[in-house]
């Protein structure tokens, strides 16, 4: 779980939004020597508690994608902002005519189907339909023989919530639904590209699974391909192979027709990035029959994400490889001469990665990749590659109606957070201003949680158009995030989660209630839908507000004792007292047998404030809760349960107790030495006696000389001890990095752990650490492209090799010192090892 990095207690609700713009972790900021960092930082507020509970706003957009192994950012949706496009397939008939694809976001958070078409000068949105009755819509290909003639495929899902075939037609006036077909026996349909040889000759691939979602367990249900040809006048199912015996499936993520009688696909099968192989068929006009491409030499993994087809027997096909089980690995070319796959040499460097290809003709081809940080680009003239200048953007999608006029669109993840466009004309690129759908302002993400290594739920909150804060929920299936629709209330957040199966999910924060205070607020996923479920709030509280949850399902030895099988969660975080001033005190709620209820968990003798922010449970009858305190001493010393001496103070006290199924009792964790201020931020325990907490300290009340230095603490099951934890690589103290907190941790088992956080110098960037069951080691985190600062919140481990995490970034314009808005990111953590 995360610790929210709450802000501290202020005398006025002015004072606190003057000093703590950013709500949670900007009290780590505002008091270091940054002033840069505290510019950028301060944004509006929804204040839901005078005395310092609040919850941020920002705007998010997604980041590339890229599963290698070590860290890598994950592609996020963007809420309904003023920046929520998001294209995924373009196609250009002329070089002054194209259309590009994708969804956005209605007023009520909904997806909707996106078009927009370039004239040559400006883009402008084409208005498109939405099947009755959907809950989500989606545009993924798009195929234009001319200005007047289009068509685009996609998905949405029904009311049931059921995947199912989308197409729609272009004749130059307006865009309208075709019928569409689905495969006999399958449940799910999802359509992931199309290509045209002829206004009636088209094809279009993917993929389909025979279970509806509800019945998917750990997302086992095989994929298998799918193929729909248009002859003018309606969609047909073309029967596709599949790779026998292989229990996850294959698919098709590219086809292109090089003739109306000839059309290829690539993709992949088996579990990608851990037995994928690549996949490609080709059509002949009657059946469709599997090829065999051979992969790069030595490698273990290759997967193919594009394929573009200048003729009936000639196609060039891009994507990856991986070998040496993950830690190596580049760009995969591959050419079909007519006859056979022949791997391609490419001037790609260590683990670049290609996403598109296109192809005007034979001998000219461009394509379009990524590197650890930047975009890279190609043109390939029938006999060799050219290494060319790559659109600054980077893009999803590529079409090219010469070798001197492409175009390519981007999902929606740049630094701004809006889609974008990019011209190549033959030497040089262009950026083209797309147009984004208005709706609201702002996006936030908290934290995540990963049940299995196929799914993660990660939560937080986005402003709407009339500035309400609303919460968002966000699923991984193992591929991508999608945004899950979520119960809307009042001025509503979330700030934690946790699932104790992919079925059984709780997240929590708050919301305003009718007569505008602000009260406590959980949510709870059945595998199907979230719905709200009551908590209480404490007597007179002025306001209730949690951070955190953890929950757990009976152990091993309950269930060999004959215990039913139940669930049990605790939420944690912090209420205004009425009886004392409206100060911030503990708040601890449990969920048992369907209901939620106020746990008595002992405060601090003496506390003038006191607050917690993460929460651990193994097993149903072990938690350890951590927070922090303040009270009349001038040093955190002694027991909590204590009266401490009646001197000042303007430190934070560590807060640490343990549930041990009967009672809580504090723990007294050291801090580490010579530290006058520390803070545990998380806590993660794999077992009821190992735990492991994470957070920071400094050498003096007001940071000092050496603000903001990570640590960490281990549970023996006896005792707490302090871990030493290194700063990132070229951070070095007292000239290097001001402050580098860690927010959370999650362990995997006893000897695996990964924190994250971040660490500021000239820039802001996320940080991880993980620990290998002897010491803790740096581990490299990529930064969104054009991202400046950037900040890691929340993180799960579901198993020693996978990890994913998720935060906030944001880019600053170095010449001006301005900054763009926030945009949530994720970054998933491979091994290479499972």
């Amino acid at each position: 779980m995360v610790n929210r990095r709450l802000p501290t207690q202020s005398s006025t609700t002015a004072s606190w939004k003057a000093r703590h713009a950013r709500g949670s972790g900007e009290r780590k900021l505002s008091r270091r020597r940054s002033p840069a960092w505290q510019s950028v930082l301060t944004v509006s507020l929804v204040v839901l508690l005078a005395e310092g509970l609040a919850t941020p706003k920002g705007v998010a957009a997604p980041s590339h994608s890229d599963r290698r192994t070590g860290w890598s950012i994950q592609a996020m949706p963007t809420p309904a902002t003023t920046l929520n496009g998001h294209l995924d397939a373009v196609s250009c008939s002329t070089s002054d005519s194209c259309v590009a694809v994708g969804y956005s976001h209605d007023n009520v958070g909904v997806d909707v189907t996106l078009a927009e078409y370039w004239d040559g000068v400006r883009w402008s949105i084409q208005r498109t339909p939405n099947p009755e009755g959907a809950n989500n819509s989606f545009l993924t290909g798009v195929a234009c023989a001319s200005a007047t003639e289009c068509l685009a495929v996609g998905d949405f899902i029904d009311a049931s919530g059921q995947q199912l075939a989308l197409a729609e037609h272009w004749d130059g006036k307006r865009w309208e639904s075709q019928p569409m077909a689905s495969p006999a026996g399958q449940a799910e349909t999802f359509l992931t590209a199309l290509s045209c040889f002829s206004p009636s000759a088209c094809t279009a691939v993917g993929y389909s699974r025979e279970l509806h979602p509800a019945e998917v367990v750990n997302h086992q249900s095989p994929m298998a391909t799918v193929a729909e040809r248009w002859d003018g006048s309606r969609w047909q199912v073309q029967p596709t192979p599949n790779v026998a015996g292989d229990p996850t499936g294959s698919q098709l993520s590219s086809v292109s027709c090089g003739s109306a009688f000839a059309c290829t696909a690539v993709g992949y099968s088996g579990e990608l990035y851990a037995n994928s192989q690549s996949l490609a068929e080709s059509w002949n006009g009657t059946t469709w029959t599997r090829q065999e491409p051979p992969g790069e030499p030595g490698s273990t993994n290759n997967v193919m994400s594009s394929v573009s087809c200048a003729g009936a027997g000639d196609c060039l096909a891009v994507g990856r490889w991986f070998g040496d089980r993950g830690k190596t690995g580049g760009a995969l070319a591959e050419r079909w001469n007519g006859t056979a796959w022949v791997v391609l040499s490419t001037p790609s460097r260590h683990l670049d990665v290609y996403d598109a290809v296109s192809c005007a003709a034979a001998n000219a081809c461009v394509l379009l990749g990524r590197g650890f940080n930047d975009v890279v680009a190609a043109r390939w003239d029938g006999t060799s590659w050219v290494t060319i200048p790559a659109p600054s953007t980077g893009g999803s999608s590529l079409s090219c109606s010469a070798i001197n006029a492409c175009t390519v669109v981007r999902g929606g993840g740049g630094t701004d957070g809006s889609t974008s466009a990019s011209r190549w004309n033959g030497s040089s690129w262009t950026t083209q201003s797309t147009v984004d759908v208005t709706g609201a302002a702002g996006s936030f993400l908290w934290d995540v949680s990963c049940p299995t290594d196929h799914m993660c739920v990660a939560v937080g909150h986005y402003a709407n158009s009339a500035n309400a804060v609303l919460p968002l929920i966000e699923r991984w299936n193992g591929n991508s995030w999608k945004i899950e629709p979520a119960p809307t209330l009042a001025d509503s957040f979330l700030t934690g989660v946790s699932c104790a199966g992919p079925d059984d999910c709780v997240a929590v924060g708050g919301y305003r209630d009718g007569g505008g205070d602000s009260v406590s607020l959980a949510e709870h996923w059945d595998g199907a839908h979230w719905s709200v479920q009551p908590t209480p709030n404490p007597a007179g509280a002025i306001a209730s507000n949690l951070y955190a949850v953890s929950c757990a399902g009976n152990d091993k030895h309950q269930q060999a004792n004959g215990e039913h099988r139940q669930t049990i969660c605790i939420a944690v975080g912090a209420y205004g007292d009425a009886h004392h001033g409206g100060s911030a005190t503990i708040l601890a709620e449990r969920w048992q047998d369907g209901v939620w209820a106020i746990e008595s968990v002992p405060v601090p003798t003496g506390a003038t404030y006191s607050q917690l922010g993460s929460v651990s449970c193994p097993t149903t009858t072990a938690c350890t809760l951590i927070g922090s305190y303040r009270t009349g001493c001038s040093a955190c010393v002694g027991d909590p349960a204590q009266a401490p001496p009646p001197q000042p103070c303007d430190n934070g006290c560590m807060l640490v107790e343990h549930w041990d199924g009967t009672r809580w009792e504090f723990q007294h964790p050291p801090a580490p030495p010579d530290a006058e201020f520390a803070e545990l931020s998380a806590v993660s325990c794999p077992t009821p006696s190992v735990c492991t907490a994470v957070g920071d300290w400094a050498d003096s009340p007001r940071g000092g000389p050496h603000p903001g230095i990570t640590f960490a603490e281990h549970w023996s099951g006896n005792d707490w001890a302090v871990q030493p934890t290194p700063d990132p690589p070229g951070v070095g103290r007292p000239n290097g990095s001001e402050i580098s907190p860690f927010n959370a941790v999650s362990c995997a088992n006893m000897q695996t752990c990964t924190a994250v956080g971040y660490y500021v110098g000239i820039d802001g960037q996320g940080m991880a650490e993980r620990w290998d069951g002897n010491k803790w080691l740096v581990q490299r985190v990529p930064s969104p492209l054009g991202a400046t600062i950037g900040e890691l919140k929340g993180v799960s481990c579901p198993t020693p090799y996978m990890c994913m995490t998720v935060g906030t970034s944001i880019r600053v314009n170095p010449a001006t010192g301005s900054s763009g808005p926030y945009y949530g990111i994720s970054e998933l953590y491979l091994t290479g090892d499972h």
